[in-house]
């Protein structure tokens, strides 16, 4: 995690807007809620909307790079809020758009991200990015938040075409890459709760 003095004016603004907005999510309803009962997807509508933009210096930035995470309460209802300032795309040498945003564990599957993953299962274990370049960036998924991810190129992809049976490629993190025999590739990682979590890579995710 990087020190929050290296953010920018701009994110600095929206870590406080953005601790003050969940201060106001969480006291607000809670006890006319906790009278009535909430419903399993009473917050769901603030899932993955965008609270601010600004810029990061990070000579190692890539898209999709979660720069801070702010937040992580408990709800009234069950669900979880979550703030996360995560690099978008580059503004300069080292430099970095970043968007600070929401996230709330435990909505339902149709409630879809919109951070330009590939995969928009509630379950996930591993969440698919394209890398813009043919590759991908799959970040390994704990407790809703993701970890340094693994990244694999066009080439490294190129070098593992279709068999007569499904094999793995490559796998790191915990993460499991397979070449399927039509070609595609399913990425599989071991769910918290057990169980393995298995996504087919099509071809609306960049390669």
């Amino acid at each position: 995690m990087m020190r929050r003095t290296h953010v920018s004016k701009s994110i600095r603004l929206t870590v406080g807007l953005a601790l003050l907005a969940a201060a106001l999510l969480i006291s607000s309803p809670a006890k006319p809620a906790q009278a009535a009962g909430l419903s399993p997807t009473f917050f769901c509508n603030f899932n993955n909307q965008i609270i601010e933009t600004g810029t990061f210096p990070d000579p190692n930035g890539y898209p999709g790079k979660i720069i801070l995470y702010l937040v992580n309460q408990p709800l009234p209802n069950g669900q979880t809020y979550n703030e996360y300032i995560r690099e978008d795309s580059a503004a300069g040498p080292g430099v970095w758009n970043a968007v600070a945003y929401v996230t709330i564990s435990g909505c339902p599957a149709e409630i879809s991200f919109k951070d330009g993953r590939c995969n928009q299962d509630a379950d996930q274990a591993v969440a698919v990015y394209p890398d813009g370049t043919g590759g991908l960036f799959m970040f390994p998924i704990f407790n809703s938040a993701g970890f340094t991810p693994w990244h694999v190129t066009k080439q490294f992809l190129a070098n593992y075409p279709a068999r007569s049976t499904n094999y793995v490629i490559g796998q790191k993190y915990g993460i499991k890459l397979y070449r399927l025999t039509n070609g595609q590739l399913q990425v599989q990682r071991l769910k918290v709760g057990g169980g393995n979590y298995d996504f087919v890579i099509g071809g609306n995710c960049g390669i």
